[in-house]
């Protein structure tokens, strides 16, 4: 089995709010919109862009394979919310330390669809 690192599936970029404790910034609820920005991170346009280029390039790259895709969570959260507008899959309230978000790529129309959530650590 192969193994690729891809930059564009790094979290989050919160600027220099980078690594400060979580409780400094309670305040912001998601969707996050501008917040980090201004502290030199990207907004959640900017992740979905680049969250959803890779994930393309991949599944492009390797037509015809199942791929496993490991990255953070709110980079996979950002990424399945592109994709559960017209899903029949309900996106979890709490995103879990180990989660797996299935999606099936449509070469013809280079399109997702998100298949299903598989909860494997519900503490």
């Amino acid at each position: 089995m192969g193994f690729k690192s891809f930059v564009e599936l790094n979290e989050w970029n919160f600027g220099s709010a980078e690594s400060v404790p979580a409780i400094k910034h309670e305040h912001i609820k998601f969707p996050f919109g501008n917040y980090f920005v201004e502290l030199g991170g990207e907004n959640q346009q900017q992740v979905r862009s680049r969250t959803k280029f890779i994930m393309n390039k991949i599944a492009e790259e390797d037509f015809n394979e199942n791929i496993l895709v490991v990255s953070h969570g709110r980079i996979l959260r950002e990424f399945s919310g592109l994709h559960l507008l017209n899903s029949k899959v309900e996106r979890p309230k709490n995103m879990f330390n180990c989660i797996v978000f299935k999606f099936e790529y449509e070469t013809t129309n280079k399109t997702w669809k998100f298949v299903e959530i598989i909860k494997t650590d519900t503490n």
